[in-house]
């Protein structure tokens, strides 16, 4: 049996941006003087616009209800309470809290993500395209900056007749005293769906 929820954006309720609380603009309207507040998605320019209450993208994404909940709660606590410089890379499941969420109710989904990394020059391009850099690790390693103070880590493994494909995805340690662990969730779910989304849109 899967263990875990359902995707939101595959959820009726949660399908689209306009299912974002209204709190959540309202907060920032609360430590923004700004109207439309710039920042950095992914390598790439984008904006929030307060007044029509819409994200604006560089990129060509699917406008999706986990991305405008990771870019809210970015821009919020951005202002708010920034990230310490200090921090460490660990899994998911070793963030404060994150053992039983992670591994239970909410276990990240990398089995579509896995078909990505066979193709070496593929996914050379879509590191590329999204502003990441390669590391030494595994027999794929690469940084992806989601924002500019926020990394995600992905390091894979090739598997042979004894042992299946794997791969591992770090945070820093800092995001706990950031995000909630949902919206770390949700963050994650959005980049893995991007390189996924980028991989099929290549090798077509």
């Amino acid at each position: 049996m899967n263990k875990g929820p359902l995707n939101p954006d595959n959820n009726p309720f949660y399908a689209y941006p306009n299912s974002i609380p209204e709190l959540y603009w309202k907060r920032l309207e609360s430590v923004y003087r700004e109207r439309i507040i710039d920042f950095i998605f992914l390598s790439h320019h984008a904006s929030a616009d307060l007044d029509n209450k819409r994200v604006y993208l560089e990129l060509e994404l699917n406008h999706t209800y986990q991305l405008y909940l990771v870019i809210l709660f970015y821009l919020y606590h951005r202002k708010t309470s920034p990230l310490s410089n200090k921090s460490i890379w660990v899994l998911p499941n070793e963030l404060r809290g994150g053992v039983h969420f992670f591994k239970d109710s909410h276990p990240i989904n990398i089995e579509t993500l896995l078909k990505c990394f066979k193709n070496k020059e593929q996914i050379g391009e879509i590191v590329k395209m999204l502003g990441g850099s390669f590391i030494g690790a595994g027999d794929i390693g690469f940084i992806i900056p989601v924002f500019e103070d926020i990394l995600l880590r992905y390091i894979f493994w090739e598997g042979d007749e004894e042992l299946s494909d794997n791969l591992t995805i770090n945070v820093n340690k800092n995001l706990e005293d950031f995000f909630p662990l949902d919206v770390i969730w949700a963050m994650i779910n959005i980049v893995n769906q991007i390189i996924t989304d980028l991989y099929e849109k290549l090798t077509k």
